[in-house]
């Protein structure tokens, strides 16, 4: 019986180079290639993506649409391109890249995207438009997550498209106020809140005086304040940090 014919794969020579690169660097593994991920045709052609060669180092396959962990970078070629080695996520913050369509084997090679890209969520979940969901210590994104993507809307079961959140972005929160002093011509206000995104009722921080670290806002020292109602925050080396409020110092009491 005549073999059948061999399945041909094709590479961009910048990525030959760089798998040529990592072979003959000091890589305890030998990666293998993920063909169809790393000539990047395997991500919705419709959105404007940013793509990354990376590694999977951690020591299991990503699966499709998996938000990764950005573990460190190794030069390649030469040292004139960032090879990025992605882990599994686990609560510590970003930066993160999602995956396209293709599980990536431990050791492989493949492209992973910034920009508007695709995001897995934990099953049974159900997002709104304009949320801000992030991984904890999986491959899925939750909404009470390290905040990694603005989610837009749902592409099919379980899968939403949506835009990267650059570790340090800003973004809305509400804040409830649950305590505290208004402060006073000897005191400082110690006004306290809960805090949540726009349109999530899940508590990011409960009980937090907003004015102390870690978060930069800060009040005058001695003078009374209104109550705020929404601030702007980010996260910090992967803990909330609020950047500013609408609290507004009362005149005539500093």
């Amino acid at each position: 019986m005549p073999k059948p014919p061999r399945t041909i794969y094709t590479l961009e020579e910048a990525a030959v180079k760089k798998l040529i690169d990592i072979a003959n660097s000091d890589t305890e593994t030998e990666p293998t290639v993920s063909p169809v991920a790393v000539g990047g045709s395997d991500h919705d052609s419709s959105l404007n993506k940013n793509a990354q060669l990376f590694i999977n180092i951690s020591g299991e396959d990503i699966p499709a649409f998996a938000c990764m962990q950005v573990a460190g970078t190794k030069l390649v070629d030469g040292g004139r391109t960032t090879l990025v080695e992605v882990e599994k996520p686990s609560g510590k913050g970003g930066p993160f890249l999602f995956n396209g369509s293709q599980k990536v084997g431990d050791g492989q090679l493949a492209s992973g995207y910034t920009g508007e890209v695709q995001a897995k969520t934990e099953d049974g979940a159900s997002a709104s438009a304009g949320e801000s969901w992030g991984p904890k210590e999986d491959w899925v994104v939750v909404s009470d997550g390290d905040p990694a993507i603005l989610l837009w809307g749902s592409v099919k079961d379980g899968v939403y498209v949506g835009r990267t959140i650059t570790k340090g972005q800003l973004f809305v929160v509400e804040l409830q106020h649950v305590g505290g002093e208004d402060g006073s011509v000897s005191a400082q206000c110690t006004w306290r809140y809960d805090i949540s995104r726009v349109g999530n009722e899940e508590i990011l921080k409960a009980d937090e005086n907003i004015g102390v670290d870690p978060n930069k806002y800060r009040r005058i020292n001695l003078g009374k304040y209104t109550q705020a109602t929404y601030g702007i925050a980010c996260f910090l080396e992967g803990e909330l940090s609020v950047m500013t409020s609408n609290e507004v110092p009362v005149a005539g009491t500093c």
